[in-house]
């Protein structure tokens, strides 16, 4: 069997339609296509099998591995004092970074980089490990995105299940069939790439150097949610340009609201609607921030409010508000709102 692995759920699904894997399992799809499509793969036609050839297409949904951080590292790290460089050490003989870092030490870099399965999608990434490792999957195609980021997308995953079945690269800018089908015929062994794939590699440390610069006493919180952010932030690009939502007025929106779209975008990108009702609601909420100031409240009470008085009382806030004023009346309004609730 021939295993695809794409980067995003709507890609996969584009893919599966053409090789005919049809049949939807949990995490991704299989089934098995014409003879004609194993030739348009590279496969060899003059085997003497007449049987179709059978496909798995799977995803990443986004970063499924990414970098450890600073306290993931546990025992066996110390400090020295003079470089600020940390080196291995015997397991148990050292303290941990999360007893013995501190700000004053950055940068802090170890002799080997670790990465990690991220939490929040350690399920889809079981799902590729075991397919990867799979007896029955023979070569594996990454269909990642085609730029250098969704090179390390794959390779991550790819070196973390520690598979090494051969891969061929599908290099693909476009999901029409016609690009698709071209694209299938002209792959190149991964090993090709492998240059973009460092390039790739050495940005997320450029990155996390550049946070390192910017803000030294941030850069903790920096590196605890680079990878997470940063995926957000490109999906949203993606959003802006399926939907023509601005990339601003999205970037605009409350970081759990930009996360929702994403993922739902991810697993469907067809539901325009979907994604401009999400955006509305939370783009009539947005002033809440300042109404919390303006009562002297912490916004995290108001949130806790039914959606309904949250868009009552920002519409209140947007209408009425005078920054010339005391504002006693609107705040005497809004506490009135938040009473009746």
């Amino acid at each position: 069997m021939i295993l695809i692995v794409s980067e995003k759920p709507s890609v996969g699904r584009a893919i599966s339609s053409l090789v005919g894997a049809n049949t939807e399992k949990k995490g991704y799809n299989e089934g098995c296509g014409s003879p004609g499509e194993t030739s348009a793969l590279g496969r060899s036609t003059d085997r003497g099998d007449s049987r179709d050839t059978s496909y798995i297409v799977s995803w990443c949904v986004g970063h499924l591995v990414g970098l450890k951080y600073p306290n993931d590292y546990g025992n066996g790290w110390v400090t020295p004092h003079s470089v600020g460089r940390c080196h291995e050490v015997t397991e148990g003989t050292g303290a941990s970074w999360a007893d013995k870092w501190s700000f004053s030490q950055l940068p802090m870099i170890p002799d080997k980089w670790l990465f990690k399965v991220t939490d929040s999608t350690k399920a889809q990434y079981n799902v590729l490990k075991n397919l990867m490792n799979s007896d029955s999957v023979t070569e594996i195609i990454c269909a990642t995105d085609a730029d250098r980021e969704g090179e390390s997308i794959f390779r991550y995953v790819y070196n973390m299940a520690r598979c090494h079945k051969p891969v061929k690269r599908l290099w693909i800018s476009s999901l029409e069939e016609s690009a698709i089908r071209q694209a299938l015929k002209n792959m190149k062994p991964m090993s090709a790439y492998d240059n973009l794939f460092s390039a790739g590699y050495a940005t997320v440390f450029e990155t996390i150097a550049v946070k390192n610069d910017e803000d030294k006493k941030a850069v903790y919180e920096a590196l605890d949610n680079l990878w997470q952010k940063g995926s957000v932030l490109i999906g949203l690009s993606e959003v802006a340009k399926a939907t023509g939502i601005p990339y601003n007025t999205l970037k605009s929106l409350d970081y759990e609201t930009q996360q929702t779209l994403v993922y739902e975008y991810m697993m469907d990108s067809s539901q325009i609607e979907r994604f401009y009702e999400v955006t509305n609601k939370d783009l009539a909420v947005i002033e809440l921030d300042k109404v919390a100031k303006l009562l002297s409240v912490p916004v995290r009470e108001l949130r806790k409010l039914p959606l309904n008085i949250q868009e009552h009382i920002c519409g209140a806030y947007t209408m009425e508000y005078d920054s010339d004023s005391t504002n006693t009346e609107l705040i005497d309004n809004i506490r009135e709102m938040i009473a009746n609730a």
